[in-house]
């Protein structure tokens, strides 16, 4: 389990990285992906989302591609996770 003080060094950590590269932090420019519910809840006291929820822009679909990537990875099935990402990818190119 995270304490207040780790997730505080990290958020500051994260931000001081943000303006040293002068991306305003903004819901346009920054996302921010976790896994557990639990540590996002920690975080802002987000609540857990459905599975019909779409957290993301709606002109910002590469973010879903990413997510939906890596979680495809995470639970074996390796082909597709890579195509989601693939397709991110080039998307932005």
């Amino acid at each position: 389990m995270y304490s207040k003080d780790s997730i505080q060094a990290t958020i500051d950590f994260f931000l001081d990285l943000c303006h040293q590269h002068k991306i305003a932090v903004n819901p346009e420019n920054v996302a921010i992906l976790y896994r557990s519910k639990a540590f996002g809840a920690q975080i802002n006291g987000a609540r857990s989302l459905t599975f019909e929820e779409k957290p993301w822009l709606s002109d910002a679909l590469v973010v879903s591609d990413f997510a939906q990537g890596k979680y495809r990875h995470d639970n074996s099935k390796f082909r597709d996770g890579f195509k989601k990402i693939e397709h991110g990818f080039l998307c932005m190119v």
